[in-house]
C-alpha cells in the first residue's frame, strides 16, 4: 500500500486550548448561581424559601457533578491526544522512510 498516512489531531489541540476558558466560565457561572440563591434567600422567608433552599442545594450538587464529569472527560482526552500524537510521530517516520 502506498501513499501518505496521517492523523489529524487539531481537534484535540483546539479542545485542550479551550479547556481553561471552559473551566473559568463554569466557575463564573457557579459563583453567579451562588450569589443569586443567596440574594433570594436573604429576601425570602418561610416554607417556600426553605423548599427553594433545598432545591438550590440539589442543583448545586448536580453542578458539582457536571464539573467532575468535565474534568474526567478532559483527562481522558488528554490521554487520547498523547496516544494520537505518538501515532502521528510514528506515521511521520513511516511516511519519511516510505512504506
Amino acid at each position: 500500500m502506498s501513499g501518505v498516512n496521517y492523523l489529524n489531531i487539531q481537534n484535540f489541540d483546539d479542545f485542550m486550548n479551550a479547556r481553561q476558558n471552559l473551566l473559568e466560565r463554569y466557575n463564573e457561572l457557579s459563583k453567579e448561581y451562588d450569589n443569586i440563591v443567596e440574594t433570594l434567600l436573604l429576601n425570602w422567608k418561610g416554607r417556600g424559601a426553605d423548599a427553594f433552599r433545598d432545591e438550590a442545594r440539589n442543583v448545586k450538587s448536580n453542578l458539582a457533578g457536571i464539573e467532575d464529569v468535565f474534568n474526567t472527560m478532559c483527562d481522558i482526552l488528554t490521554d487520547c491526544a498523547t496516544v494520537y500524537k505518538s501515532y502521528d510521530s510514528a506515521l511521520g517516520k513511516t511516511n519519511r522512510e516510505g512504506s
